[in-house]
């Protein structure tokens, strides 16, 4: 499964990255590190019914392979900011995604938007590294954490001042941290296992989600007929797109135009 070829990947990747900076290192960077931008408040400005989205940045993934090959990371961060964005997504996995952390890093540089560090996250020593190279929060995936792993590093980044926008794509998953306090809740719409896609799935799981939690519809919206779907069948209002913006010749006029719904 890709999956599991990823997070041998990843372990072996934060094993290399310990050895070029240690713990302590990070766990000292991060303490000094700038203020946060609170990926919630952008997201929750506004009207209710406003729709707000974290566009996303990324070369490849592995169902889509590579998306633009000159992507000039700071140029597209930019275009997002002035269209609107409320948040941006940053692929930081080498292998299977071409991202690094130095992305990241640059786009913190050229942008005041909230940064989520997207990547499998396992490892506080990755938690120390989104702090430390300029993400507001990061992406906890449900499917790949125990509970208490879960708890730890949600807690680990509220002490570092970070958000955790944890994802799930399943009612089992669901009911696995369905005990956890979480405010901001990703409903991906694709399969980790398959990689197909189903915007249903997120119409189905929010119907058992409490209001309390902000709701994040992630993956496969193309369209904004997709968006009207999803605002009137699931109630949500606030997506993560990347795909559909990297594909077009002009990513701000796509962004626009979706967020006019």
């Amino acid at each position: 499964m890709i999956l599991d070829k990823i997070i041998k990947s990843k372990k072996e990747e934060i094993e290399h990255h310990q050895r070029l900076r240690s713990l302590d290192d990070m766990r000292c960077r991060a303490k000094n590190a700038p203020p946060v931008v609170l990926m919630s408040e952008s997201l929750k400005a506004g009207p209710d019914n406003e729709i707000k989205i974290i566009a996303e940045i990324k070369r490849k993934s592995p169902s889509a392979g590579f998306l633009r090959l000159d992507l000039d990371i700071t140029h597209v961060a930019r275009m997002y900011d002035e269209a609107g964005a409320s948040g941006l997504s940053v692929l930081t996995d080498g292998p299977f995604f071409q991202g690094s952390l130095e992305d990241l890093q640059r786009v913190r540089a050229v942008v005041t938007l909230p940064l989520l560090r997207k990547d499998f996250i396992f490892d506080p020593y990755q938690v120390y590294e989104a702090r430390v190279f300029g993400a507001d929060c990061i992406l906890l995936i449900a499917r790949i954490l125990e509970v208490r792993q879960l708890e730890d590093l949600m807690g680990l980044a509220s002490e570092l001042e970070m958000e955790a926008l944890v994802e799930i794509h399943s009612r089992e998953e669901w009911e696995k941290i369905s005990n956890i306090k979480i405010d901001l809740l990703g409903i991906n719409n694709r399969n980790l296992d398959s990689l197909k896609i189903n915007l249903q799935t997120t119409v189905k799981l929010a119907q058992q989600i409490p209001q309390e939690a902000l709701l994040v519809s992630e993956s496969g919206i193309q369209s904004a007929a997709d968006i009207r779907l999803l605002m009137k069948e699931a109630g949500v209002f606030r997506f993560l797109i990347g795909e559909t913006l990297l594909r077009t010749q002009d990513p701000a006029k796509a962004l626009k135009e979706l967020l006019m719904g």
